[in-house]
C-alpha cells in the first residue's frame, strides 16, 4: 500500500496451451507491487497452489491484489503507471490500491505492512523508480539491494510474493538480486536488467501483470512471456530471479 505515481526510466514471456491456461472467471490472482500503490487481481493466484476449500470460493472472496510502491517525481514529470493499473481493474484482471513513497524509510515501511499476516491476500509487489545495477534511486539517493536486504525488518518478509522492480537496469545485478531473494524470501524477483523506455516497459508490464492472474505456475508464466513477447521482453532485458 505503498505508492508511488510516476516511474522514473523508460524502463516479458507466453502461454502454453489453452488447456493449461488458468480460469480467471471465478477467482481472483492476487499482486502487489512498488511503485507505490497496492492492487487486486482478479484471476487465479500464480504463487500459491489453490486448495479445495479455494476451489470453491468465489472471485470476490479470492482477488489478488498488487501493492504497488511508487516514487514521486517533481511536479513538472507527469508520468504515471496508475493508466496500466487502471486498466487491469477495468477489464476485471486486478483490482488495486496505491501508496506514495518518497525515501527509503517509507519504501521499508511499506514493505514492513506488507510482510504483515493481514497482507497475506496481497502477493506481488511493484516497485517503480530510478535505478542502476543492483541500485535504486529515491530523491537522488541511491540504495543498493544489499542495503535493502539489510533494513527488512525481519528475514522472510515477502514470503511466497513475487517482487517487480519497474526500474532501469537493477537487476542487472544478478547477484545482489539473489541476496535480496534469499534474505526477502521472496518466490521470485522480476524486472529489467537493461535501461529501458518508459512508455515500452509500461506497455511491457500490462501484458505481464495480465499474464501473471493467467497461470497458476511460475514456470508457465516465463514460457509465455518468452513465446508471446520474446523479442520485447530480450529488448527490455526482463528477467526472472527464482
Amino acid at each position: 500500500m505503498i505508492d508511488v505515481d510516476s516511474l522514473p526510466c523508460d524502463s516479458q514471456v507466453e502461454g502454453i496451451e489453452e488447456a493449461e491456461r488458468v480460469e480467471t472467471r471465478g477467482r481472483e490472482a492476487r499482486l502487489v507491487h512498488v511503485e507505490v500503490f497496492r492492487m487486486e487481481s482478479v484471476g487465479t493466484s500464480i504463487f500459491r497452489e489453490a486448495s479445495t476449500s479455494t476451489r470453491a470460493t468465489t472471485r470476490a472472496d479470492s482477488q489478488s491484489r498488487l501493492y504497488t510502491l511508487i516514487y514521486e517525481e517533481p511536479v513538472n514529470d507527469v508520468r504515471t503507471v496508475r493508466p496500466m493499473t487502471q486498466a487491469l481493474a477495468d477489464s476485471k484482471i486486478a483490482n488495486y490500491v496505491h501508496r506514495h513513497i518518497n525515501d527509503v524509510d517509507d519504501l521499508i515501511n511499506g514493505l514492513t505492512l506488507l510482510g504483515q499476516r493481514k497482507q497475506d491476500k496481497y502477493n506481488i509487489a511493484y516497485l517503480a523508480c530510478h535505478g542502476s545495477s543492483g541500485v535504486i534511486e529515491l530523491s537522488g539517493d541511491s540504495f543498493s539491494l544489499d542495503e535493502l536486504a539489510g533494513r527488512l525488518p525481519k528475514a522472510g518478509i515477502l514470503e511466497s510474493k513475487l517482487l517487480h522492480l519497474s526500474a532501469c537496469s537493477v537487476l542487472h545485478d544478478e547477484d545482489a538480486c539473489k541476496a535480496l531473494l534469499d534474505t526477502s524470501g521472496a518466490q521470485a524477483i522480476t524486472g529489467f536488467t537493461k535501461d529501458v523506455d518508459w512508455l515500452e516497459s509500461l506497455a511491457f508490464e500490462l501484458l505481464m501483470f495480465n499474464a501473471f492472474a493467467g497461470y497458476q505456475r511460475l514456470g508457465n508464466f516465463v514460457r509465455s512471456m518468452n513465446k508471446n513477447y520474446g523479442e520485447l521482453s530480450e529488448r527490455l532485458g526482463f528477467t526472472v530471479i527464482r
